[in-house]
């Protein structure tokens, strides 16, 4: 059903639109790169979090941002609702669109008809309230479910079950990395790259986003969680920068700290090459 009637929205589109539509239903109906750590492991990190730092309301933001994206990936709707709402609840201003989206997701998920209309409603009235926030694929991607009226419809999981993988939106390569892991804002710094897409983006920012990502969630990532683990399994004695960042991350999941000699293999080689990638072991030091 919901298929016919996007094929039919695509016929009814500009070429230029169809293109953003395809994309969109591309990221929606990809296969989810992340399997997650168990639910009880995530949230006790991020409760040890806000006990051990005194947090200000951003920081919590981008902690919430990302723990409701944890538990959508692993399909613990109740923990993703609650994360995402309590991101939402925040009086900050931050770019809430993935919050304000993803809770549709959550909603339509959990098959339940009334939050998804009171939760698209309140997607419409946020970017009413904030008509910056209200472009691109983010604008097409609500479009799309309110052309399609599925929060009118009887919500059935395996017709609409691709809806709730959630949707991300940040052109990465604009994003500016370096400084924010310098100021060591890590936090934000992952709430920035897209799960879904940072594979397509190259491996440069894979090794990016699983750096980012055991600097924030610790050891409650696995190793084989790595996104580059397949290739580090395959390679592991490659001379770059990406595989030897990747040995580091499986060393700390092993032992809780990277060595000294990693450290130094890896300062070597940025004296050498990629003197601009350095920044990246700046944040690597941080799990010594």
């Amino acid at each position: 059903m919901l298929i016919l009637l996007l094929i039919n929205e695509l016929k009814r589109l500009t070429m230029s639109k169809s293109i953003i539509l395809i994309l969109i239903l591309i990221s929606l109906f990809s296969t989810n790169l992340i399997i997650a750590s168990s639910p009880q492991e995530i949230e006790q990190q991020i409760q040890s979090d806000l006990k051990k730092e005194k947090l200000s309301p951003r920081k919590q933001y981008y902690l919430y941002v990302l723990a409701g994206r944890e538990f959508l990936y692993s399909s613990n709707i109740q923990l993703a609702k609650k994360y995402y709402t309590k991101a939402r609840e925040l009086k900050v201003y931050e770019d809430k669109s993935e919050v304000y989206i993803n809770l549709i997701s959550v909603a339509i998920r959990k098959n339940d008809t009334a939050s998804i209309r009171k939760s698209v409603s309140n997607a419409k009235r946020y970017f009413a309230a904030n008509p910056n926030y209200n472009k691109g694929s983010y604008s097409d991607y609500l479009n799309l479910v309110l052309k399609t009226k599925i929060f009118d419809s009887s919500i059935k999981e395996k017709d609409f079950s691709s809806l709730s993988k959630g949707f991300y939106n940040f052109e990465i390569r604009k994003v500016q990395f370096e400084e924010l892991i310098k100021k060591k804002k890590y936090r934000m710094a992952l709430a920035k790259l897209d799960p879904n897409g940072v594979s397509d983006a190259g491996v440069q920012y894979e090794i990016l986003y699983d750096l980012l990502r055991v600097l924030v969630l610790k050891k409650s990532i696995k190793s084989s969680q790595l996104l580059c683990a397949p290739r580090y399994k395959k390679f592991p004695d490659d001379y770059s920068y990406t595989m030897m960042i990747c040995g580091s991350l499986h060393e700390y999941l092993k032992h809780s700290k990277v060595s000294n000699k990693s450290i130094s293999q890896l300062e070597k080689y940025f004296s050498k090459r990629y003197s601009d990638k350095s920044y990246l072991l700046l944040a690597l030091k941080e799990l010594k």
